[in-house]
C-alpha cells in the first residue's frame, strides 16, 4: 500500500483549518533510468511518479511539527 494523499479537516493554524498533504509528483525530475531514484507509479507508461524527498519549511509557529505529528498519526 502507498499514501499518495493526506487531507485533515479542523487542524490550526493551517488556512481554513485544512492539512492538505500530496506525495506524488506528475513531472518527473530526473531520468527514469535503473539508478535514477525516481519511482513510476502505476503501468510502464504511466506519468505519474512517487517524490524520494518531502521537505517542510516554515517561520516558526506555522505549523510543521502538526503536520508531521498529523502525518505520524495517519502512518500509525
Amino acid at each position: 500500500m502507498r499514501l499518495l494523499h493526506v487531507r485533515v479537516d479542523g487542524i490550526e493554524p493551517f488556512e481554513d483549518k485544512v492539512l492538505d498533504l500530496s506525495f506524488f509528483a506528475q513531472d518527473q525530475v530526473r531520468d527514469a533510468g535503473a539508478t535514477s531514484g525516481v519511482t513510476r507509479l502505476g503501468a510502464g507508461d504511466s506519468t505519474a511518479y512517487s517524490q524520494n524527498v518531502l521537505a517542510i519549511a516554515g517561520i516558526n509557529a506555522t505549523g510543521k511539527t502538526t503536520a508531521l505529528r498529523v502525518l505520524q498519526f495517519v502512518i500509525d
